[in-house]
């Protein structure tokens, strides 16, 4: 379990003796000598590739696609689910901004579940190029131009800062030979990754996440399993330099409520709004929830993490303290909002998307059901 502290570490009540530790190596790096060559001929081109499925990541990904569309990006969008996860008229709509539903069973047999599929949805894109994206995450400008940036060309994989640090005592840092302590952890909401440079990286990372009763113990769901792969490997990676800025509102008392993650581009220009702790599926008609950007000036020691929850709101919320900036936000966020808003009124109004709510309650339950009955036939 991890602990998110006030002074930026993240802390886990999970620790292993020398010779585990020792073993746990010993898996990752004979698990190397099965990764396969990579397929020159297969993959081609560039893309984004988004994952999910159900009521909450279907409308996120319908709002982040129309955003993507309307700012003039043209890349094509795979969006990856697993079995009954969407139905055929989702399928059909998302066809329309060019984007390809592609199920995880049509391609591999896999146990994995939720984020631990972000790496296999990568390593098994059709595409060479991948700007992977969250579907809660909705961009401020058309972000197509980070495939001809320099850095990318020349390392083939760019990464974004989360607001925590890895705790000293955590054993990944022995189980993966390293001592870059004061690198933040990855936020995985957005990654760039060419595969041909970073082939046998992606697959470490995808190891890590199959591996999960063990790595997911050390490290916080998927996002770390990127950045701790490539260093295992010693391989280069561009982490971009700015920390995330948290964007919400002020509360009744001007208590300030963090819903999204604000990360930059390479010139530290905001880039991306990763709207992680009020989803767009939960998000009320016409609520307005960005009107207040908080960032830590640049260099400063002063720092102050708080991850709470707001019983007002019912949602978790981020703050900072410290040597702050606090400033409103701009046009740019103000226009994207109420425009997502717009989305998210019209698809509710859809009749696919009230038939789709049926297909998903119905899904679940009969999931719930059958682990129940299994449940009760081992008991007999």
């Amino acid at each position: 379990m991890s602990t998110f502290n006030r002074n930026g570490i993240r802390e886990i009540d999970f620790l292993l003796a020398e010779e585990e530790i020792n073993e746990i190596r010993n898996i990752w790096t004979d698990h190397l000598h099965s990764i396969s060559i990579y397929p020159s001929d297969y993959f081609k081109g560039r893309g984004i590739v988004m994952c999910g499925g159900g009521v909450t990541y279907f409308t996120c990904a319908w709002i982040a696609i129309k955003n993507l569309r309307y700012l003039g990006c043209r890349l094509p969008v795979e969006f990856w689910y697993l079995g009954n996860e969407l139905s055929e008229q989702c399928i059909e709509q998302l066809s329309d901004f060019d984007v390809e539903c592609r199920d995880f069973l049509n391609f591999e047999e896999t146990e994995l579940t939720g984020v631990m599929l972000k790496p296999l949805a990568i390593k098994l894109s059709r595409f060479k190029d991948i700007l992977f994206l969250d579907c809660d995450n909705n961009c401020l400008r058309d972000p197509s131009f980070f495939f001809e940036t320099e850095e990318f060309k020349k390392i083939g994989a760019i990464f974004w800062p989360d607001f925590w640090l890895t705790a000293v005592d955590n054993p990944i840092w022995k189980i993966i030979g390293s001592d870059k302590f004061f690198v933040k952890e990855q936020e995985s909401g957005q990654l760039l990754i060419n595969k041909e440079r970073c082939w046998k990286e992606l697959n470490l990372a995808l190891f890590f996440n199959q591996r999960n009763e063990i790595f997911h113990q050390l490290l916080f769901g998927d996002k770390d399993t990127f950045k701790f792969a490539w260093d295992a490997l010693g391989s280069s990676f561009v982490m971009i330099g700015v920390e995330p800025a948290s964007c919400g509102y002020l509360g009744e008392k001007q208590e300030f409520l963090g819903v999204a993650m604000i990360q930059h581009d390479l010139d530290d220009r905001p880039l991306f709004v990763h709207r992680n702790l009020v989803k767009w599926d939960v998000t009320r008609d016409n609520e307005m929830l960005f009107n207040t950007i908080k960032m830590f000036k640049s260099n400063t020691k002063n720092r102050e993490y708080k991850l709470g929850y707001s019983k007002k709101g019912s949602h978790f919320f981020m703050d900072l303290n410290g040597e702050i900036l606090q400033v409103k936000v701009n046009q740019d966020l103000i226009d994207m909002e109420k425009r997502s808003l717009d989305y998210l009124s019209h698809l509710r109004d859809q009749k696919f998307y009230h038939e789709f709510l049926l297909h998903c309650h119905l899904a679940t339950e009969r999931f719930k059901n059958r682990k129940i009955l299994q449940k009760d036939l081992l008991a007999v």
